[in-house]
């Protein structure tokens, strides 16, 4: 469900000029395919997207699949100010999407070698996939030539729910466990050596080749309720389409699971074609 979530957004993300991912990231605001930049959508626009994929999750009773949907719907409500509306599914699950809302605020515009800085947040408060997390972000732009543009990402989040789970202890820590207390085999997940982390920093870059075709690399560290073999980051690539479409590919784990699969997303720009 995650990386569907993270398709529905990159979709967004590809909906938007090829100059700069000015859309939502896997949980709503907008960067990359996982970590939110500090560039805003532009007073006016709409963005429209979905992302998916086949997710590997684990749990204290084995690993297991799904797939994964997220839709989003994002608005720059003012230059400075985006809002947006999004939802995550996740298949084999018996409860309703998880559904919720996003934010981002320009703290500083991009001046000189001043990077643009940016507070960002979601909450979506309700069923399977709960999130709640705060980023802080910065984001320079290199220009190499008038046909190659790098945008480079830098930040740190903190986060009291991520994918439904609590970052305030161990996640699969068993009922009323002390330490020196046995393991219970259904709870083999547990590992009371793990540092309980929920705030981390983030990176990543994109690079436009001309006008069509944009490379990204993004990563961070493991939160708590990561994976413990996992290194979430992602290399991707998208692609512009007609009209304000876009189509973009990434390849790697955004925490859930330790092995690395593919995220697919669609997007479209429904406001007035600049």
């Amino acid at each position: 469900m995650r990386r569907w979530a993270a398709i529905a957004s990159l979709a967004v993300v590809l909906a938007y000029s090829t100059q700069a991912l000015r859309a939502q990231s896997a949980y709503g605001p907008g960067g990359l395919f996982m970590i939110p930049s500090a560039y805003t959508l532009g007073e006016g626009k709409v963005a429209l997207g979905m992302m998916g994929g086949k997710e590997g999750m684990w749990a204290p009773h084995g690993e297991h699949d799904h797939l994964w949907l997220a839709t989003a719907v994002g608005l720059g409500a003012s230059p400075r100010l985006d809002v947006g509306f999004g939802q995550i599914a996740l298949q084999d699950v018996n409860t309703s999407p998880t559904w919720g809302a996003f934010g981002k605020y320009l703290l500083a515009e991009e001046r000189g070698i001043a990077p643009a800085m940016a507070l960002s947040g979601v909450y979506m408060p309700v069923w399977h996939w709960k999130t709640q997390m705060l980023a802080l972000s910065a984001s320079k732009t290199i220009r190499f030539s008038d046909s190659m543009v790098a945008h480079v990402h830098a930040g740190a989040m903190r986060a009291w729910l991520f994918n439904g789970l609590s970052t305030s202890a161990h996640p699969y820590r068993p009922d009323g466990w002390k330490p020196g207390d046995p393991i219970p085999a259904d709870h083999a997940a547990f590992d009371p050596k793990r540092s309980v982390v929920r705030q981390v920093p983030f990176a990543g870059a994109d690079i436009a080749l001309g006008s069509y075709v944009k490379l990204t690399l993004e990563g961070r560290p493991r939160l708590i309720v990561d994976h413990p073999d996992a290194i979430p980051a992602k290399a991707g690539i998208i692609f512009a389409l007609p009209k304000g479409g876009r189509l973009g590919f990434a390849w790697g784990s955004d925490g859930l699971d330790s092995e690395q699969s593919l995220t697919i997303g669609v997007g479209y720009n429904i406001s007035a074609v600049d």
